[in-house]
C-alpha cells in the first residue's frame, strides 16, 4: 500500500524559517505526498516563497487567504486535502533526515488497522546552543495492538499523552466524518482538538524515532504565557470536564479523560499566580474554585502529588506552590504583561 499522504503546513511571518521547513519535506523518499502549504494572509515574502515552492513540484499546493490564525489555516488545508492520511507541520519547524515519512508508511503497511501513529520529537531552543532535548523513548508493548483503555492508561497516567497535532499521522476520514476541527482563535487548540480525535479514534500506534523538529524560539506563542493563554486553558478544561461525564460510555475511559483535565487543571494551578494583572488573575482564579473536583481524578504520579499538596494547604497555597515549580523548571519562559 502507497497511500497518498497529505503534508498541511500553516504560514505566517516565518520568511526566516520556511525554506528549512518546507524543504525537509521535498527532500522525503517516500514520494506519494501531497504538500499544501497554507499562506494565512502573511505580510512578509512567505506569499511568494510558497508560490515558488509550486511552480517547482507539481506536488506542492498553494492557498492564499486571509489571516484567520493558527487553527483556521490548518482547517483550510485539511479541507483541500486530498490524502488517505494526514500529517501537520508548522512553519517553523521541520522534519528530520529523508526517510522518516518512508518509515512512517512502512509501518502502516505492516498494520490490519491504523487511526493514529505517533511519534516524537527533538526540541531545540534558538539563540542556546547545546541546550537541545531529546525525548524519552515509549514503552512500545503498552501501546502497539493495545486496545484503547490499555493506550490511554499508559499515556495518561504516566503523563506522557501526546496533544500536539504535529507529532501524529492521522488516517483523515477519523477527521472528517466527525467533524474534527481546530476551534478559531483558541490558543490551547491542540489540546482541544486532540480531546475529540482521541474520542473517536479507535488504533493506536507508537513509534520511538523523534522525526520531527520543534524549534523554541523565543517570543512565540508556545514560549509566553498570558491572560488569553489561561482564559483558553480554562475554556478547554471546563469544556471536556463537561461534555466527557454525559458521552464517554465506558467507566474506566471516562476516568482516564476526566484524569487528564486533571492534569491540564493542575499545570493552570501552577501558571495562574504568573498573570501579572491582579484583575485578570483573581478572574481566572475564581473560575477554576469551581473545577477543583477535578482533582480527585488523580490518575498519574503528578496530579497525585498536587492532590496531596491541596488537601493540606488549600487552592491559593498549592497555587503558590506550583508556581515556584514553573518557575525552576521553564527558566526563560516568558510571561505576558496584561
Amino acid at each position: 500500500m502507497i497511500p497518498l499522504i497529505s503534508v498541511i503546513i500553516p504560514i505566517y511571518k516565518v520568511e526566516a524559517y520556511l525554506h528549512q521547513c518546507v524543504d525537509s519535506v521535498l527532500i522525503q523518499t517516500y514520494q506519494n505526498l501531497e504538500i499544501i502549504l497554507v499562506d494565512d494572509g502573511s505580510p512578509d515574502n512567505c506569499p511568494q516563497i510558497c508560490d515558488e515552492f509550486a511552480a517547482k513540484d507539481k506536488r506542492v499546493k498553494v492557498i492564499h487567504k486571509i489571516n484567520g490564525g493558527l487553527s483556521d489555516a490548518r482547517n483550510a488545508g485539511l479541507k483541500a486535502s486530498t490524502g488517505e492520511f494526514v500529517l501537520f507541520l508548522d512553519s517553523d519547524d521541520y522534519w528530520i533526515g529523508s526517510d522518516s515519512i518512508k518509515e512512517l508508511a512502512e509501518f502502516l503497511d505492516k498494520q490490519e488497522k491504523v487511526d493514529i501513529i505517533y511519534f516524537d520529537r527533538v526540541t531545540f531552543y534558538e539563540n542556546r546552543l547545546g541546550k537541545n532535548v531529546v525525548p524519552k523513548e515509549y514503552n512500545l508493548e503498552l501501546v502497539n495492538g493495545k486496545s484503547k483503555t490499555e493506550v490511554l492508561t499508559y499515556f495518561i497516567g504516566e503523563g506522557i499523552f501526546i496533544v500536539s497535532a504535529c507529532h501524529k499521522l492521522i488516517r483523515k476520514s477519523i477527521l472528517i466524518d466527525n467533524d474534527i476541527v481546530f476551534e478559531k482563535g483558541l490558543l490551547s487548540e491542540d489540546i482541544d482538538w486532540n480531546f475529540k480525535l482521541t474520542l473517536y479514534a479507535e488504533h493506536f500506534f507508537v513509534i520511538n524515532n523523534p522525526f520531527y523538529a520543534y524549534r523554541k524560539r523565543e517570543g512565540s506563542i508556545t514560549t509566553t504565557f498570558g491572560f488569553k493563554n489561561a482564559k483558553d486553558l480554562l475554556y478547554v478544561i471546563n469544556k471536556w470536564a463537561n461534555y466527557i461525564p454525559e458521552n464517554v460510555a465506558n467507566p474506566k475511559q471516562k476516568e482516564l479523560f476526566l484524569g487528564y483535565c486533571s492534569y491540564l487543571y493542575a499545570i493552570l494551578m501552577g501558571y495562574v499566580k504568573t498573570l501579572t494583572n491582579k484583575e485578570e488573575r483573581l478572574d481566572i482564579e475564581e473560575k477554576m474554585v469551581p473545577l477543583k473536583y477535578l482533582l480527585q481524578y488523580n490518575v498519574n504520579y503528578k496530579t497525585n502529588q498536587v492532590l496531596k499538596l491541596f488537601k493540606l494547604f488549600g487552592f491559593q497555597i498549592t497555587c503558590w506552590i506550583l508556581s515556584f515549580y514553573v518557575h525552576l523548571n521553564n527558566r526563560g519562559f516568558k510571561y505576558k504583561k496584561s
